[in-house]
Parts: C-alpha cells; sequence; structure tokens
C-alpha cells in the first residue's frame, strides 16, 4: 500500500489555518514502521501562542450562551464528519504511530461511541438540582422555607494536550465534553501524530463554529509547556508520560486557579489465581500485555501467578507469546497483531530495560530485542522476565518493576497467599488499572478491598475501558481530586444559589442589637 505525504496547513487561529515564516521547530514524521513512508513534516513557531487565546477570551462566553441544545447538535455534526471519514483517520494513526490497521480502525470506532455517550452524560450534568429545606433561626420563623439552586457553568478555556497511543480518540473524548459545557478548547495534538491532529480539525471544521471556539497549535513539550502557562488556560487534560506531568505540575504550581487533569501511567499488575479459568487468563493478559506493542498506559506489565498454576501458565504464554504475528500494520495477506514501537527513543528505551531486568537477578524467559522485516522500522519482540524475590522492598528497589517501560515487556512473580499478592500488587507507585482472575467471588473482594488502584477488574484485562465509566487512578497514575468521579466534572464549576421571588427575606424579627426604622 503506498501512500501521499500528508501536508500540514499549520496552526488553526481564529478561524483559519496560519502557517508562519520564521519557524521555532522542523522534523520530518516517518511511518515508524516503514521508513520509507515519509508521512509529514511538523513545523511551527511559538508566535501564535498570544492570539489564540486572545480569540479564545473573546470567544468563551458567546459560546456558552448559546445552550445547551445547540452545542449538543453542533456536536453531533462532528460525530458525523468523524464517521465520514473512518478509514483516513485509522489510516493515517496506522502511519503516524504504527498500529495494525485493524486496531485504528477500533480506536476511531471507541472514539464515535465515547462522543455520543458523552452527550447524554452532559445532558444529565447540565440540568439544574432544587433544594427545599426547613430552617429555625433568628432570621426566619420555623414555619420559613429556603429555597436552593445548584447549576454549573463552564470554566472558560480548556487546553487539550494529545498523546500519541491513541492520538484521536484520547483527545476528543476531553475536547467533546469541553465543548458541550460550553467551553472553549485549545488543542495541541501529540507531536507523532501532527496529521492525526489536523484530520481532527478538520473534522471539528465542520461544526462551523464561530472563530475561537476551537484552536489547533502544533508542537512538542515546549509548545506544551507555554500552553498550560498562559494565564487564560483554566483547565489542562494531558495523558502521558509521568515525568512530563510532574514538569506540567511544577510550570503551573502558582496557577492556583488552574485545574490539571493528569493521567501519567501505570504499572498494572494481572493476578491469576489457582482456581481461574485459565485459558480466559491467558488470552486476556496476552492481549493487555502486547497490543499496542505495550504502549498503553493500561498495559498490563506484572503478572502475579498463584504457585499451583504458575509453571504451567508461563510455559502457556511464552508459547503464545511467541506465536503472534509482529508486522506491517498494512500487511493485508497476514495482518498482525503487534506493529512496531512509535520511535529509536522508545526502542532504545525498551532493549535498555532487557538489560535492567537481568541485572536485577529475574530469570529471561523472552528476551526483547529488534527485528527486521521488508520493510526497516521500530519492530521488536515482546519479553517475559520472572522475579524471584517477593520481598516488597526488593520491589520497590527495582528499577523495571517500578518503571512504566511503554513496551511489550512482563514481570512475573509466583505467589501463594491473598495478602501477599495484596502487598506485592501495591508495591508501585502507580495505581491505575489491576485484574483479578478467579471463579470466586470472595477472592476477588478480598483482593478489592486490599488493592490500591483506580480501575480492579474482575476476569478482565487491564486494558479493559468503558464508554460509560470514568479513567480513575490513585498515585503516580493520576492527580485527581476524590470528587471528581467523571472527566465532564473537569470542566465545570458548581454554582448555588439560595433565592426567593420577593425582594428580600420577610424578616419578622431582626438578630439583638438590631432596631425597626
Amino acid at each position: 500500500m503506498e501512500f501521499k505525504t500528508i501536508e500540514l496547513k499549520g496552526d488553526f487561529i481564529a478561524g483559519n489555518y496560519r502557517k508562519y515564516k520564521d519557524l521555532d521547530f522542523s522534523h520530518e514524521i516517518r511511518c515508524p514502521a516503514n521508513f520509507s513512508d515519509h508521512v509529514t513534516t511538523l513545523e511551527g513557531s511559538y508566535e501564535g501562542i498570544d492570539e489564540i487565546f486572545d480569540v479564545a477570551e473573546k470567544s468563551k462566553w458567546k459560546w456558552y450562551k448559546r445552550g445547551l441544545a445547540e452545542r449538543v447538535v453542533l456536536v453531533r455534526k462532528l460525530i458525523q464528519e468523524v464517521e465520514k471519514n473512518k478509514e483516513e483517520f485509522a489510516q493515517t494513526i496506522s502511519r503516524e504511530i504504527g498500529k495494525p490497521l485493524w486496531e485504528s480502525r477500533v480506536e476511531v470506532t471507541d472514539g464515535i461511541d465515547r462522543m455520543r455517550a458523552e452527550i447524554d452524560l452532559t445532558e444529565n450534568l447540565q440540568r439544574e438540582r432544587e433544594v427545599t429545606e426547613e430552617r429555625s433561626s433568628v432570621l426566619l420563623d420555623k414555619d420559613e422555607k429556603l429555597f436552593g439552586v445548584r447549576r454549573v457553568k463552564p470554566r472558560g478555556v480548556v487546553a487539550v494536550l494529545g498523546h500519541y497511543n491513541d492520538p484521536m480518540s484520547n483527545p476528543l473524548i476531553y475536547i467533546v465534553p469541553s465543548l458541550l459545557h460550553g467551553n472553549v478548547v485549545v488543542f495541541k495534538p501529540s507531536k507523532r501524530a501532527p496529521a492525526t491532529g489536523q484530520l481532527i480539525c478538520e473534522s471539528i471544521k465542520a461544526m462551523t463554529l464561530d472563530a475561537g471556539i476551537f484552536s489547533m497549535i502544533q508542537g512538542g513539550r515546549e509548545m506544551s509547556r507555554r500552553l498550560i502557562q498562559h494565564h487564560s488556560v483554566d483547565t489542562v487534560f494531558y495523558g502521558g508520560e509521568y515525568e512530563f506531568g510532574k514538569q506540567l505540575r511544577k510550570d503551573t504550581f502558582e496557577h492556583s486557579g488552574k485545574l490539571l487533569a493528569l493521567e501519567t501511567g501505570g504499572k498494572n499488575p494481572a493476578i491469576v489465581w489457582e482456581d481461574a479459568d485459565i485459558d480466559t487468563a491467558l488470552w486476556e493478559i496476552l492481549i493487555g500485555a502486547y497490543i499496542t506493542a505495550g504502549q498503553r498506559q493500561e498495559s498490563t506489565s506484572r503478572l502475579l501467578l498463584h504457585r499451583k498454576i504458575a509453571e504451567n501458565f508461563i510455559i502457556k504464554f511464552h508459547n503464545m507469546a511467541k506465536a503472534f504475528v509482529i508486522g506491517s500494520p498494512f500487511d493485508e495477506t497476514k495482518p498482525p497483531f503487534m506493529g512496531p514501537l512509535v520511535d529509536k527513543k522508545t526502542l532504545e528505551r525498551y532493549l535498555t530495560f532487557q538489560g535492567i531486568a537481568v541485572r536485577e537477578n529475574s530469570k529471561c524467559i523472552m528476551r526483547g530485542k529488534s527485528l527486521s522485516f521488508e520493510h526497516e522500522g521500530y519492530y521488536v519482540s515482546p519479553s517475559i522476565y520472572l522475579f524471584h524475590s517477593n520481598e516488597v522492598e526488593d520491589v520497590k528497589k527495582s528499577v523495571y518493576l517500578q518503571t512504566e517501560i511503554f513496551g511489550p515487556s512482563v514481570g512475573i512473580h509466583i505467589v501463594d497467599e491473598v495478602e501477599e499478592v495484596v502487598e506485592l500488587a501495591n508495591a508501585t507507585n502507580y495505581g491505575l488499572s489491576c485484574s483479578v482472575f478467579s471463579k470466586s467471588e470472595d477472592i476477588f473482594r478480598k483482593m478489592w478491598e486490599g488493592l490500591r488502584y483506580g480501575q480492579i477488574h474482575w476476569n478482565e484485562g487491564t486494558y479493559r475501558k468503558s464508554t460509560h465509566l470514568p479513567t480513575i487512578g490513585i498515585g503516580r497514575s493520576y492527580n485527581a481530586s476524590p470528587l471528581i468521579d467523571d472527566l465532564a466534572q473537569h470542566v465545570l464549576y458548581p454554582v448555588t444559589s439560595i433565592e426567593t421571588k420577593s425582594n428580600r427575606l420577610n424578616l419578622k424579627k431582626l438578630p439583638p442589637g438590631l432596631e425597626r426604622g
């Protein structure tokens, strides 16, 4: 399959694309599965940042005042536009990121489903909540009542920083609720997926929004930092590496009114108990560990096996890992399960961790290495390591077991007791996703009580998601307040009102020290 180089139109500001004579950055993007495929060239400047926020500030209240019903109609236009261009989205994702084409198609479909779900969710969250209460006080006769209302308002300007592992669906699940609730959006696509970002922009153009309601600016990490430090930004969405998320928090430390919603990775364990359905566990863990070449925040990267089933499980898991197809995303004769890693830096990091695992006294069951195919790319084999020590302190000191590698690698422990499993599973700074495989609901409940993860699945892989449930984590994985239990809450703030239809309260008696004039 041959492709043409995609021309990037530049930043999208005030309803038009903008290119610059003086560039601050420029680099070629080649398909990680085929270096001969020049996908596009990312060029840009920091020049447009202030103008983007100027038009955003001028537009935000106009957009809010158009009302939810009109915003819903326009978002449905966006969904229709994405559906119309599903295949172009999928092919562009696979070219930029290296995902197998089938997986990119799944991402686009999931993104559409999530956008539809956000419409229903938004309408529920926008409803007013009324309360009436009897109160006896010095200002009210005891037969009087207070009437109160809870409403919501948009936070204002939302910055969405895209990440490469889901370059289409991940930004849209932030952009859509932000727009639905009346916010304006500034979007920076992943520097590895600028063409996918441009397709998102083109789809949003079909909504025929007023200038400034949606803007897009291309760039890398420095652009992200400059965007979020702007005084106009009220909310920031970022999903990606922990270290950069930590940097973003430092950059906005003194911006007390700015809300950062950060999803910053996981070191996600799957637990297989002695009574588990082994076939189910094998397939769910294999997919969870190696889909997207392990480059998902919910990827399974740790495996805790009950001793009674461990030896047989490891043999089967190893054989399955050796057997699945790795190859070009666009191979239609023998479609791959796993494509390449996204770039050279990610490949080198993955190979480095093979040596780290061995130096930390693990048993190498399958070592990850570079693979060569007809088209040169960042292909690797999956890896599996068995760790001998179950001492919690040893796990905490392990670089391999504490680091999100973002590659297709799994570290295994053999366990005996529920308490031991919980301690080992929790012996990490992350807390995103965890799976328990057991036929016993009692076993699952016991583990659920002790496990410190935002998502704890039963007989389902760590990679599983629902369009109706929030993605939540604790520790390094997420920084959400316990009060925020849903994505849309990041783009709203509640406003409460005590109201009476008369001009003033009927004060039948006054507090001591006051006299009627």
